[in-house]
């Protein structure tokens, strides 16, 4: 191995744009994983040790012991212990680690199997993103974190079981995985980030026990999402903008943001359990199959309505013999749904004790 061609590599990584080959061509050439190598190239960038002795040391075999990793990490050099001492019981125990690092093993293109042992309970940012070949993650129910991007564009993960103590999920720490296809949210979560899940495209169902908030982006372009079981209490831009085979939703949210369900051309059913006092532009933008609203909440003030009244081109309510507020706060409802419907009429009714009156 030429030494002196390693370093001219090393040196070049700091360049952005070729930095993942130079990676590649280091991995072949010093046989390190990639973790080691993405930590030599920062040493390397930073000088701050004598990277010629640090250097040998990693391309002994007999270097890579426990006691050895536990003094580069006691002394700041965690970047180079390789990825296999972080599934190591005895190492994470007596360097007392309970968090993955922030880009723990971003850009790894090797790293198909991975397991979080039970003394870790946080996942740092980006920890694991763009780990193409990641395809199975075994997780516990000690996990209280997941940070900002931590899995994104893990392209090849088909399933991740979220922990029953999860507290916090960061902003599109799940975007980009193509092959995720079914996610229960946990007790604990009530927001969901912005982007947490944009993109994921094999996304089929979505569970959650409780109402959420939900961000801007968080399942846009989901483009197989045909299900959320639960309650959603805030809704942002663009959130479920492109989920084109979306059908059903129910929303407790007071404000519908713009292009919140933009372009989702299968959606027939909304249920709201309260009347949302503002729906932004082009909230329901592209929604040519409405064809079910359903509203839960009761308003017996202002009028006595016998008959259809109407609310707009295409936008018919039919009040059974209620008593219904169709002040301003309707309003905007019936507007943001206006000619956006291939039914000249609907009925927005109530359901009462289970049963619809219509």
């Amino acid at each position: 191995m030429d030494k002196n061609q390693v370093y001219v590599w090393l040196a070049e990584a700091d360049n952005v744009k070729i930095r993942e080959s130079i990676v590649r061509k280091l991995i072949d050439e010093t046989g390190l994983d990639h973790r080691t190598v993405v930590g030599l190239i920062k040493m390397y960038n930073n000088m701050n040790e004598d990277i010629s002795t640090i250097f040998d040391k990693l391309l002994d075999e007999d270097f890579y012991t426990i006691e050895n990793m536990l003094i580069c990490y006691k002394n700041g050099l965690e970047d180079i212990i390789p990825v296999r001492f972080y599934e190591c019981v005895n190492f994470v125990r007596q360097a007392n680690i309970t968090r993955l690092p922030d880009r723990f093993v971003e850009g790894d293109g090797t790293l198909n199997f991975f397991t979080i042992l039970d003394s870790i309970t946080e996942i740092g940012n980006g920890a694991f993103k763009d780990c193409r070949n990641l395809s199975i993650l075994v997780t516990h129910d000690k996990i209280t974190s997941i940070g900002f991007e931590a899995f994104k564009d893990c392209a090849s993960l088909p399933r991740i079981k979220l922990s029953k103590s999860l507290e916090h999920i960061g902003d599109g720490a799940f975007s980009g995985c193509n092959k995720l296809s079914r996610i229960n949210i946990p007790d604990k979560i009530y927001r969901l980030g912005d982007n947490t899940f944009n993109g994921c495209s094999s996304l089929v169902y979505v569970e959650m026990t409780h109402e959420l908030d939900l961000g801007e982006n968080t399942f846009k372009n989901c483009y197989n999402l045909r299900e959320v079981f639960g309650e959603i209490s805030y809704v942002g831009k663009n959130c479920f903008s492109g989920c084109t085979l979306l059908h059903g939703i129910e929303l407790s949210a007071p404000l519908i943001s713009y292009g919140a369900f933009k372009n989702c051309s299968e959606l027939t059913d909304i249920v709201f359990d309260v009347l949302p006092l503002e729906i932004q532009e082009d909230a329901f933008l592209g929604c040519n199959s409405i064809r079910y609203i359903g509203i839960d909440a009761l308003f017996y003030q202002l009028k006595e309505i016998t008959g259809y009244i109407e609310l707009g081109r295409h936008i018919s309510l039919h009040p059974d013999e209620c008593e219904v507020d169709i002040s301003k706060s309707v309003r905007p409802f019936m507007d943001a749904l206006d000619i956006k419907t291939k039914r000249e009429k609907f009925s927005i009714f109530r359901t009462d004790e289970g049963e619809d009156k219509k």
